[in-house]
């Protein structure tokens, strides 16, 4: 039996239970304290250096007594609502996607989402960012990136971009009223239903903002380059002990639902300039054809007015339909040569003169299991360095041994789970910038998409925006933390 909206009791049932849940949210907790932050090579054990962490607190000295700092009772806010109706409606929204995985894509869904509002995590660090922002005196509207770059040493090492400082470390700063977008709507990766329609802009537009680590923002380190992705390949292989030849690629897949897809598309929007290949998955003239591999720059290729090919994630005759006029100021929709284009399944190459790193979105939902992970974008499971997924590690690991390096048929891969430093951290850590700019807490849909009409809200993240973020955790923890 199933509901008016297609969904079984059990799963009205469930998402019932999920929204319960998280009906009300406690006293943000601190962070727990991180280790020492050296970078090392996979398996080495050595501790960090014994110097003041990113919140100025010193190392603790052997055998100092703890201290509470404050041993009265300490008055709690009133508790805070979820935002369960708006939860809903983006379920709902979600549901009339007609999701290709069909009710367990969904169901994953939603509880991407409704994690977003279980999380606590970056209190400390922005109360850390406010009192460092106190002496700089930066205007209302100018850029607080700059205003701290201005101060930072030339010579400082490079952030050890870990999970633990993503989760405990991460802040965003405004870039300024004058800030640019980092790429348009009409990117040509950018799956049509990600976008903001230009007259649904929200304020201020979410990539007026940018993330990095509080150690960063006071000046104790500078975050690795991932603008241009070789550069993360080419840090990556001089830091890991790698059991590829030398000079092959640098393999990165990300595994799971579209969540994982938005990142893999950030990074081929905002890098495109430092593409050298890749492929995606198309059919050229029939979107009932078999879909087959077709090369990036024949999907690039212009049309004969001087457009660029677009990968829009759907037939070229419905692409109109994400577009409309009166919401992109007359401009004709993107240009798409094949019938169908889509990310799913996809990867990009970037070359640099010392390493090239090919990184691979896979498809996939619910549990991971060893067909799951077999030839990711047509590629050997043995030439792949690091695999990202939504799934946590153990889980992984367990179900595909080859993944495994305690296994005897270990490939060398390192697996990582991105559970916890994605939407669950980036999401609170924006909100809390909110608040220490003393603006109201933006609601749930602000960072989601709004392609086809200002109110009607899509499940998914909005580019540029949060996918960039976690793009840019990503990327750094490869080439740091990893």
């Amino acid at each position: 039996m199933q509901s008016k909206h297609g969904r079984s009791p059990t799963t009205m049932r469930r998402v019932a239970a999920l929204l319960c849940a998280l009906a009300l949210l406690g006293e943000p907790a601190p962070p727990k304290r991180s280790a020492g932050g050296q970078r090392k090579k996979r398996g080495a054990g050595r501790p960090g250096p014994a110097e003041a962490d990113a919140f100025g607190r010193p190392p603790p000295q052997p055998g100092a007594a703890k201290r509470r700092p404050n041993p009265g009772k300490r008055k709690k806010p009133p508790p805070v609502l979820a935002p369960s109706a708006e939860l809903l409606a983006i379920e709902e929204m979600y549901n009339l996607s007609h999701a290709s995985a069909g009710r367990a894509a969904i169901d994953e869904a939603v509880k991407f989402v409704a994690d977003e509002g279980a999380s606590h995590v970056g209190a400390r660090a922005s109360a850390v960012l406010a009192k460092l922002l106190e002496g700089h005196a930066v205007a209302p509207g100018a850029s607080e990136v700059d205003a701290l770059a201005a101060r930072r040493r030339a010579d400082l090492p490079t952030c050890n971009v870990t999970k633990a400082a993503i989760a405990e470390e991460g802040v965003f700063l405004y870039r300024g009223d004058d800030a640019a977008a980092p790429y348009g709507y009409d990117c040509w990766i950018l799956r049509a239903r990600y976008h903001v329609a230009p007259a649904c802009e929200k304020r201020p537009p979410i990539w007026r903002w940018h993330w990095t680590l509080l150690s960063e923002a006071a000046g104790r380190c500078a975050m690795p380059d991932v603008g241009d992705p070789a550069a993360v390949a080419a840090a990556y292989a001089r830091r890991v002990e790698r059991r590829r030849p030398r000079g092959d690629p640098v393999t990165v897949v990300f595994l799971g639902l579209s969540f994982m897809g938005q990142p893999f598309i950030a990074v081929g929007c905002a890098a495109e300039s430092k593409l050298t290949g890749g492929a995606v998955r198309t059919r050229l003239e029939d979107p009932g054809e078999e879909p087959d591999w077709r090369p990036i720059a024949d999907v690039r290729r212009p049309d004969a007015s001087g457009r660029p090919g677009h990968c829009t994630g759907f037939a070229r005759d419905d692409v109109p339909a994400w577009y409309p006029k009166a919401l992109h100021g007359g401009a004709r929709p993107p240009f798409q040569r094949p019938a169908t284009c889509t990310a799913d399944g996809g990867f990009y190459e970037f070359a640099g003169p010392d390493a090239t790193l090919r990184l691979c979105y896979k498809y996939h939902f619910g549990a991971v299991r060893d067909r799951a992970v077999d030839a990711p974008c047509g590629i050997p499971l043995d030439e792949v360095d690091v695999l990202l997924s939504y799934a946590r590690r153990d889980e992984v690991v367990s179900r595909v041994p080859r993944l495994d390096p305690h296994h005897d048929d270990y490939l060398g891969a390192a697996v990582e789970s991105v559970d916890g430093i994605y939407q669950s951290a980036l999401v609170p850590q924006l909100r809390r910038a909110f608040a220490r700019r003393g603006m109201p807490e933006p609601p749930q849909s602000y960072p989601r998409a709004t392609p086809q009409a200002c109110a009607r809200v899509d499940v998914h993240f909005a580019h540029p925006g949060v996918p960039d973020f976690a793009a840019r955790a990503w990327l750094a923890m490869i080439a740091t933390g990893l």
